[in-house]
């Protein structure tokens, strides 16, 4: 074996292990192990307070993050819910919803958001005004209610770095307002695309729901 040889053996092996290096960093937070169950703190009503929440995972919408007890998901094609829960029964009136938008359907997403019926599946919605956003990835934000229902909703409607439409719609019952925002804000800045290998949302680290 010449030194010709040996020389080039050298240089491709570490030229090799670099490569490698670059593709380990590229995968970064996909390549780390996510725990099934992790403790987050979450700001309610100005105080500190510590939550378990549980890991999710669908390859299918291709996106994992954690949601906080009590909740449980419900997965739908090209969406998921995040229902409250109490002792295993789920209520369907309070809920964390992600609903990625066929494309073909995105021309007029703003202004089909300003029809209830085409978010909520019960009648006597009423679009209360559109918010200001505060988060990089939101386009818009619309506030709902529903009187004789006694709940209220945000709708957020944002896009990925692909330009692809998703929205999120954070419904609850009144007395669950207070609580419910920082589980839905937990949920969101967690969101991660698993295809992309990034995450969903550009958080202000600043801002609160």
């Amino acid at each position: 074996m010449n030194n010709k040889f040996i020389t080039f053996f050298l240089i491709f092996f570490v030229l090799l292990i670099s490569l490698q290096g670059c593709n380990h960093a590229q995968t970064g937070e996909n390549s780390q192990e996510w725990p099934e169950e992790k403790t987050f703190s979450i700001q309610i009503e100005g105080m500190e307070e510590e939550i378990e929440a549980r890991l999710f995972i669908d390859e299918e919408i291709g996106k994992k993050t954690y949601y906080p007890s009590p909740m449980e998901p419900v997965t739908k094609p090209g969406e998921v819910w995040f229902y409250y829960s109490w002792n295993g029964e789920i209520n369907e009136n309070a809920y964390v919803r992600f609903s990625q938008v066929d494309p073909e359907k995105t021309k007029d997403l703003g202004e089909k958001v300003f029809d209830p019926e085409w978010i909520f599946p019960e009648e006597g919605w009423q679009l209360r005004e559109e918010s200001s956003v505060s988060d990089e990835w939101q386009d818009r934000i619309y506030l709902y209610s529903n009187e004789n229902l006694g709940r209220a909703a945000k709708v957020e409607l944002g896009r990925d770095s692909e330009g692809k439409s998703f929205f999120f719609v954070t419904q609850y019952q009144y007395e669950y307002g207070d609580g419910i925002y920082p589980r839905a804000r937990l949920i969101k800045e967690n969101f991660f695309c698993l295809e992309k290998n990034e995450y969903l949302l550009k958080m202000n680290s600043e801002n609160s729901d």
